[in-house]
């Protein structure tokens, strides 16, 4: 039925399927811990609301750009397993 339903959509999985198993190909378990999503963005922004609900409100936009920054920031060395201090980047900036 699904396929005579989505013919588009099934055809599309197929033609991609290497690239969305991939994922499963990881085998480092540090990796493992990382990878709550397999979507980036989504793991940005729930890092970012984690990171920002102890704070309440900003006081202007530029104070909001600046965590944002810092986070995105962070999270993207962090990958590349260089780990500042994400105070570092947030204080006195």
């Amino acid at each position: 039925m699904t396929r005579s339903v989505y013919p588009e959509t099934v055809k599309s999985l197929k033609e991609n399927e290497e690239e969305l198993l991939a994922f499963f190909q990881i085998k480092d378990p540090k990796l493992w811990t990382q990878i709550r999503t397999t979507n980036a963005i989504e793991l940005r922004f729930r890092e970012v609301k984690r990171r920002t609900r102890l704070m309440g409100v900003f006081s202007d936009k530029t104070s909001m750009e600046r965590i944002l920054y810092a986070v995105f920031a962070y999270e993207n060395l962090k990958e590349n397993t260089w780990t500042p201090s994400l105070t570092k980047l947030t204080q006195n900036s």
